[in-house]
This record gives C-alpha cells, structure tokens and sequence, in this order.
C-alpha cells in the first residue's frame, strides 16, 4: 500500500516508521524547510523513508491512504484535493488505531 503522510512532527514521523515497518511504500511531506525540521529529516533518512520539505507536491496524491497531522485544518489545500480524488484521509491516531489487534476502549468526556 502507498501512504502519504502530511506533517512531520513527531506524531508524523510515527506514523510513518510504523507504516515503513508494515512494508508499506511511505512518503512524508512537510511545509517547513529540511533546516527548519533537520530532526524529521534525520530521522526519515535513517529509515531511508522518502521525503519532501518546503511545501507539498503532487506526490502526496500518489497514494492509497493519506495520513494528515492534526495541525493541517480541513481547509488545507492538500486535504480538498485528496477528498477530490477520492484518496482516503485519516489522522494519525485512526492511523495506529488501524495497527491494534486488541480490542480498545475509550473513555471521553467534557471535564477530561
């Protein structure tokens, strides 16, 4: 399966060696600069996971499922693109909640 994941902070960077470890062909974009997230860039690279810092390409769209960081709104151009595609989108959490075999429970509320 080909994965893109947009955003590559630390959740992002995650997602995508779990997504490498599962034998998946992974993509990372990131907006800021390869000198602004050196840290994501090394440690994508350690992986030999493939990569674009800057901005996003049309690369991202060469993908079965696009996992997007919570900071990318909505909005997000990437995002209206990929709906248009009809390329599935995810969070990250969804993402590892995917990869769990055990049941889960989730406790919510409105006070934490």
């Amino acid at each position: 399966m080909k994965i893109s994941v947009i955003g590559a902070a630390l959740s992002g960077i995650a997602a995508a060696e779990l997504a490498h470890r599962k034998g998946h062909d992974v993509f990372v974009s990131e907006a800021k600069s390869a000198e602004a997230a050196s840290d994501a860039h090394a440690r994508l690279g350690q992986h030999a996971i493939a990569c674009e810092f800057g901005g996003h390409t049309d690369r991202v769209y060469d993908a079965d499922l696009i996992v997007v960081s919570p900071g990318v709104p909505p909005s997000h151009a990437v995002r209206v693109e990929a709906e248009r595609r009809g390329i599935e989108l995810i969070g990250e959490l969804e993402y590892a909640s995917r990869q769990l075999t055990n049941p889960i429970i989730a406790i919510t509320g409105t006070n934490g």
